[in-house]
């Protein structure tokens, strides 16, 4: 008999913790595990939804969990017990966007005296629990926290007084060999000429992922096409924005092709101003393309400044621009980079996390 696995996430969106959440559910139920995915479907996680359903093997439950706003962590935390008593998981695998948002997920599993691993996919600075963190520290020793980056780590342990933090990285694709034809096929979808330079950003498009800052260094390089890669609500803003500077960005809105996207840019920048270890920052790094980063999150734990690409302080519109301009002024430099890039890119792979959170799991199962 199959041991089942309920994965609850309270996501609001869709960006690289719903991922996770995807890539974790499919690779355990490989392992054998019966999985059911939890989340509540919404217009901004139909996708996801849709995305889950389509995994062989796994089951999608579209229940409440992310109540919290509306019924307050008592109201989250009783319909999360209520799909832990529909399912009747062995294990739960607690999947947070932000530290705050599944407060009552991680205490109904430990009410429930379900065997949990709690992962913090984006922690990126100190925030209080308030009158929970009691509860907290009680699920906490009876369960697994895991944060993504050594950073979001820090700041779990901190935020809620607890010193068991376990640290298994965000995983992307192995290194791979870029396809020689996809800079001739992005550019034709473009309408731009085989020799433009092409700079990709792929993010949710949130306040969180710097899009603005990255808005205030786009005209001085009237010469470069930009390309985004990915939707969300800021959308209208920015397109607002760039309509009224008459700037050369292209949003693609959510693709099934970035690695393709990728292997036909000519440098990659991500201007976050908070991650845990971005995704997309994983693939590019895999497919050898120049990049640009800020230090959000754990950035600066995978990408050495000036060895495998260029990091710029979060927030500092100044130092993105100068990191932009070197980038594009120094093109063989940054290619140098990307070899290096592509090399690290092993020690950060999908393989290693699966196997590290699928122990966790099989761990919490023998309990």
């Amino acid at each position: 008999m199959m041991t089942r696995l309920l994965v609850v996430t309270p996501t609001p969106s869709r960006g690289g913790a719903e991922e996770y959440v995807l890539t974790t559910a499919r690779a355990a139920a490989a392992a054998g595990w019966h999985v059911t995915v939890a989340l509540e479907v919404t217009d901004a996680t139909r996708s996801l939804a849709a995305d889950a359903r389509q995994l062989p093997g796994v089951a999608l439950l579209d229940v409440p969990v992310r109540g919290w706003r509306r019924w307050g962590v008592p109201g989250q935390a009783v319909a999360t017990l209520a799909a832990l008593a529909r399912v009747r998981p062995a294990v739960a695998l607690v999947v947070l966007p932000w530290p705050l948002l599944g407060l009552g997920n991680l205490i109904a599993c430990a009410v429930a005296r379900v065997p949990a691993a709690v992962v913090f996919q984006l922690a990126p600075e100190v925030v209080s629990p308030g009158r929970w963190v009691r509860w907290c520290r009680w699920a906490q020793r009876r369960q697994r926290w895991v944060a993504v980056s050594e950073q979001s780590a820090r700041a779990v342990r901190r935020s809620f007084g607890v010193a068991d933090v376990e640290v298994i990285p965000n995983g992307g694709p192995e290194p791979v060999a870029r396809d020689p034809v996809a800079r001739k096929m992005l550019r034709a979808e473009l309408g731009l000429a085989a020799t433009a330079r092409v700079v990709v950003t792929v993010a949710r498009l949130d306040p969180q992922k710097g899009h603005a800052d990255l808005l205030a260094a786009v005209a001085r390089h009237p010469d470069v096409t930009f390309v985004w890669v990915g939707d969300g609500d800021g959308r209208a803003a920015l397109e607002a924005t760039i309509a009224h500077g008459s700037l050369d960005v292209r949003l693609l809105g959510h693709r099934r092709d970035v690695g393709s996207i990728l292997d036909g840019a000519d440098l990659f920048v991500l201007p976050s101003h908070a991650e845990g270890l971005p995704f997309a920052l994983l693939e590019a790094l895999a497919h050898g393309v120049p990049i640009v980063a800020s230090d959000a999150g754990g950035t600066p734990e995978v990408v050495r400044d000036g060895v495998d690409g260029l990091v710029h302080r979060r927030g500092d519109r100044a130092d993105l621009a100068a990191k932009l301009a070197w980038a594009l002024q120094h093109p063989d430099a940054m290619r140098a980079m990307a070899a290096s890039g592509r090399a690290r890119a092993a020690a950060f792979s999908a393989e290693r996390m699966l196997q590290a959170t699928l122990g966790v799991l099989g761990a919490l199962r023998a309990q």
